[in-house]
């Protein structure tokens, strides 16, 4: 157990991955001795995305099962997708600056199931912040058509309708905390606009919302 007669070189082994390692080859001879690796078996994933949502709480970073995925998130950010292996996770919120050991304003299990997408939102006010796990319908539309998602997190803004500037409803009675509530609509572009729950006074408008086929929005 002293003599080295073959060396690898740095070799990355992902969690949750099983590998085997063959020597192959000839101690003396040709082909020469080396090393054959294989992956046998990969983890069962989830896409897991984190947004900061929550309009009064300072930057943020975020930990999953004590390491930080996301450092110094503002207000408003919505990450791109990361993959996380499946089953039970520690997902934790801190202040920018903190670290994942230090006490979280967010700090909750969650579960995630193979080969679905999720979005974990940061929502409410400080004092009260609430986190909400959510599944994202990222699957194929109907020919022609995308898919609009409608998530009320305005923790002061009333129930509302979601409607085009014609006043056709496309969410109806929203209130916070719901969602995502889904539907198809055909390809092209939209002004919507957010109405109160009477549905006559338009609080806000967003126009020009192109809405492309096969996409979810």
């Amino acid at each position: 157990g002293t003599t080295t007669v073959l060396e690898l070189g740095e070799v990355e082994l992902l969690d949750g991955v099983c590998y085997s390692v063959y020597a192959i080859g000839l101690f003396e001879g040709h082909p020469s001795l080396t090393a054959l690796i294989t992956i046998d078996s990969e983890p069962l994933r989830a896409n897991l995305r984190v947004g900061h949502l929550s309009p009064d709480a300072p930057d943020v970073n975020v930990c999953l099962d004590g390491l930080l995925i996301l450092e110094a998130v503002p207000f408003e950010v919505l990450s791109e997708y990361m993959p996380v292996r499946e089953g039970v996770h520690q997902f934790k919120v801190v202040a920018t600056g903190s670290g994942c050991d230090d006490e979280g304003v967010i700090d909750i299990q969650v579960v995630l199931a193979p080969n679905v997408d999720y979005s974990a939102l940061a929502t409410d006010i400080l004092d009260q912040i609430t986190p909400l796990l959510l599944e994202d319908d990222n699957s194929s539309t109907t020919i022609g058509k995308g898919r609009l998602a409608f998530v009320h997190t305005s923790p002061n803004a009333p129930t509302v309708d979601i409607t085009l500037s014609d006043g056709t409803t496309l969410f109806n009675d929203v209130s916070f905390g719901e969602g995502p509530i889904e539907i198809e609509v055909d390809a092209g572009t939209y002004d919507l606009q957010v109405r109160d729950e009477t549905g006559t006074v338009v609080v806000l408008s967003i126009d020009d919302v192109i809405v492309e086929d096969g996409i979810s929005y």
